[in-house]
């Protein structure tokens, strides 16, 4: 019975093995490479593809090939390849998920996994993952309360300086309060009208 077979019959799902996420299971199942130590997949669950597609160089087993590298979503550990372009040798593994035995794990469901398959490397992984997302939360939280504080002073000034734009002539001087109705213009040949006090 080859792997593909075993594999079928019971579910098996492949988990990330720094954070122990699960990635994928059996039931997306292409094939096994013994050789290569790889398995792969059709479809795959928590993974994020990179950007920057890698050409391989001449001299290793991906001469030839084209691949972005698969990252667990939550740790951010390298899994596998994904394969945009391939040699005819490579055909298989393009377009789907091909990740490596070494940087997962294997749990078959519905059995009991030995206590000494417990990874405390990823334990500890996703313990620091979550203080983190929270540390950012609490910053995020205290900036946003910042941001609030600045803006209402930003506007209190803004107010201020409009009053006292109000308050002065186009040409900068402080407009001095009169008594007494505003005197008109005269008209030409309209003669002067004098006091009382000057009289």
């Amino acid at each position: 019975m080859s792997d593909e077979d075993g594999m079928a019959e019971v579910l098996v799902a492949f988990q990330c093995k720094t954070c122990s996420l699960i990635v994928g299971d059996s039931v997306n199942l292409m094939h096994v490479n013994e050789a290569r130590r790889t398995v792969t997949l059709k479809y795959a669950v928590n993974i994020i593809r990179s950007t920057v597609a890698i050409h391989a160089a001449a001299g290793g087993e991906d001469a030839g090939n084209t691949y972005h590298d698969l990252l667990c979503r939550q740790c951010k550990r390298i899994l596998g390849k994904w394969y945009s372009a391939t040699v005819p040798a490579f055909d298989a593994y393009r377009m789907a998920y091909t990740l490596h035995a070494d940087d997962v794990t294997e749990y078959a469901v519905g059995a009991n996994a030995p206590e000494d398959q417990w990874s405390m490397e990823g334990a500890v992984a996703v313990d620091e993952w979550k203080a983190n997302v929270l540390h950012m939360r609490d910053l995020s939280k205290r900036l946003a309360k910042a941001q609030l504080v600045l803006k209402m002073v930003h506007d209190r000034i803004l107010i201020s300086e409009r009053l006292v734009q109000a308050r002065r002539t186009p040409c900068g001087v402080k407009r001095q309060r009169t008594i007494g109705p505003p005197q008109l213009p005269k008209r030409p040949g309209q003669p002067t009208q004098v006091s009382s006090k000057e009289l």
